[in-house]
């Protein structure tokens, strides 16, 4: 018994010594709060601000992801004019595209996308202001079916439907431009079918009277499809090789649409055509393909479209074509 209590009076300091779960918080604590401070220091030192959070963008609804972006272009000019877009040949520096965007998802198989564009304007301007690009829903339960209302790019030309982004050049071939209809207020339906977007479609009915423009100028409607596909994707002398095409249409009948200058359309044949109002039907059809060789990268693209104007100014039938190419090989460097 003796010997007992004295190996426990000799294991009691040691029990004693051993700290407690909470004096190894407090302690861990307080090393973090020291660590802290010295990374705070070291930054004033090296001349860097600590970014802080002001603010949380937090989805009001159900939203399941919220998205916030933009696209800033900015360029420069010198030489002659090269075609009708240009209002002068003169040399200057400008912002050709300043948007920014915000796009969502919800549950229940829906998305959003709302894009402001606050230049937006090849020829010279002043007193720029923004204006919508897009604004759109979008129900996408089924990816062979999905449907589309508000603000978007009609679905004809793929030059005009490639992202802005992505695209090799600064602006679009002038026949791209100045045939398809561009962003329109409607609905639309489109899908993907096979395996690795094989086959994709779509189908659309729109105002058909320009960008922005919420009215329509009679109860008909623009109508715009297109379809498109892969013809074929593997290796061909071990380099990837893709080659996709598509074929697109549309017809309208039109009574006070917008229209580019360039065709001298007018409602009133007396007065300059300054205004490039069109009354009448128009036609449009286009075929398109695009290849990847490796690093090489070829489109080619045939638009065509017939325009009879009811008043026969400046014609009674106006055909117009645009055949375009653009090939582009990338540079890799290590």
């Amino acid at each position: 018994m003796r010997c007992a209590a004295i190996l426990l009076l000799v294991c009691m300091p040691a029990l004693a010594a051993d700290p407690t779960i909470e004096e190894r918080l407090s302690r861990l604590e307080s090393q973090v709060k020291e660590l802290r401070a010295e990374n705070e220091q070291l930054r004033e030192q090296l001349g860097l601000q600590a970014v802080q959070r002001q603010n949380d963008v937090k989805p009001a609804g159900r939203e399941s992801r919220l998205l916030i972006g933009g696209l800033l272009q900015a360029q420069a000019e010198g030489g002659g004019r090269t075609d009708s877009r240009y209002t002068d040949d003169n040399d200057r520096f400008f912002l050709r595209r300043a948007r920014i965007n915000v796009q969502g998802r919800f549950v229940e198989d829906f998305d959003f996308r709302a894009e402001l564009e606050a230049t937006g304007s090849l020829p010279g301007a002043t007193a720029l202001r923004a204006q919508l690009t897009d604004a759109y829903v979008t129900w996408t339960r089924y990816p062979w079916l999905s449907v589309r209302a508000g603000q978007f790019k009609s679905p004809y030309g793929f030059e005009q439907l490639y992202l802005d982004s992505r695209l090799y050049t600064p602006e679009r071939t002038l026949g791209s431009d100045r045939l398809t209809a561009g962003r329109q207020i409607g609905l639309a339906a489109f899908g993907t079918i096979g395996d690795a977007g094989l086959l994709t479609y779509s189908a659309g009915m729109f105002n058909g009277t320009s960008t922005n423009a919420s009215s329509n100028d009679d109860d008909r409607f623009l109508w715009v499809g297109r379809i498109g596909g892969t013809l074929y994707e593997g290796r061909i002398r071990n380099l990837e090789t893709r080659l996709t095409a598509g074929i697109n249409g549309l017809t309208s009948h039109d009574r006070s649409a917008a229209m580019p200058p360039d065709f001298g359309f007018d409602s009133t044949p007396s007065s300059p055509a300054r205004d490039s109002i069109f009354s009448g039907t128009r036609r449009g059809t286009g075929a398109d393909a695009q290849i990847l060789f490796g690093r090489l990268e070829v489109w080619s693209e045939v638009l065509r479209g017939r325009f009879s104007p009811e008043n026969r100014f400046p014609t009674r039938t106006l055909d117009a074509t645009s055949t375009s190419f653009l090939g582009g090989y990338m540079v890799v460097t290590t």
